[in-house]
């Protein structure tokens, strides 16, 4: 064999190594997945039905995505962004009992914001994070049927878990209303606090039960307004077969929807499937 042939050899069984180390490291943009480029849950995702009022549906989208990588961030100036996001939630009322199946109301609700949260470690039971930003809503709509918020706020959450990923935990969603020329009297219907109370693993374990509530104080003493959820496994019930979870909503008070703030509905009860949940 000629001593180049012999040099190449050698070259290739040490670059070969690194090679293989990083093709293991770095997945194709094929492969990643969307946890991977930043996008996570955010709000319930969930497409369910009732019939109060005349047959109708309720369905919801909601994602964050993470604006930093932590990592490149932390290696480039020694600091680390523990969370600036922007999200993205909507929330839709559809009438299938009319001639049209029309949308009722739609809300579409961006913020930016930015979230710490406690690392997870064994054997330490309470967690408090906290969530600080700017919040918009609004329903798309012209004249007398617009309507618009945009809302500072500062949300704390703290988390009591009895498991990996069991926990009870409680969630006050505090706003001071920046922009409500047009809806100007819309705290008297829902206040300045949307507080969440709820039970149970959410996304991190798909085989657990889970239970949630949304309560609201408006700042008239006789407006108020709540949603209870229960999410079942379906992983469970269906011996592993279907995922998500089969999800029962109760809504009972004002202003489901922008359209309807300052109007209070029939109670409403519909079930549907959760694809994500708190």
């Amino acid at each position: 064999m000629s001593s180049m042939a012999l040099l190449a050899g050698a070259l290739l069984s040490l670059l070969s190594p690194s090679l293989s180390a990083q093709d293991t490291e770095k997945k194709p943009i094929t492969e990643r997945t969307v946890t991977d480029l930043g996008f996570r849950a955010y709000e319930p995702l969930y497409f369910i039905l009732g019939d109060s009022g005349g047959f109708n549906a309720k369905f919801q989208l909601s994602f964050k995505y993470q604006l930093f990588r932590a990592e490149s961030w932390e290696s480039v100036n020694g600091r680390e962004p523990r969370g600036l996001y922007l999200s993205y939630t909507q929330t839709s009322l559809w009438d299938l009992d009319e001639l049209s199946s029309p949308f009722r109301d739609t809300s579409y609700k961006p913020r930016l914001f930015y979230l710490q949260e406690q690392n997870r470690r064994e054997g330490k039971r309470l967690f408090f994070d906290f969530e600080l930003g700017f919040a918009h809503e609004s329903n798309g709509k012209a004249e007398e049927d617009s309507r618009a918020l945009n809302m500072g706020y500062i949300k704390p959450t703290v988390s009591y878990y009895i498991g990996a990923t069991r926990r009870f935990y409680i969630a006050p969603m505090v706003v001071s209303y920046i922009d409500k020329a047009e809806n100007p009297d819309i705290a008297k219907y829902r206040g300045h606090v949307d507080l969440v109370v709820g039970y149970g693993s959410g996304n991190k374990n798909v085989r657990d039960w889970s239970a949630w509530a949304l309560l609201r104080q408006g700042d008239d003493s006789d407006k108020n307004s709540y949603e209870i959820n229960v999410a079942a496994p379906l992983m469970r019930l269906t011996s592993d077969h279907v995922n998500g979870w089969l999800l029962l909503q109760y809504f009972h008070g004002y202003g489901e929807s922008l359209i309807d703030y300052n109007q209070r509905l029939q109670p409403q009860f519909r079930l549907g499937i959760g694809m994500l949940i708190q």
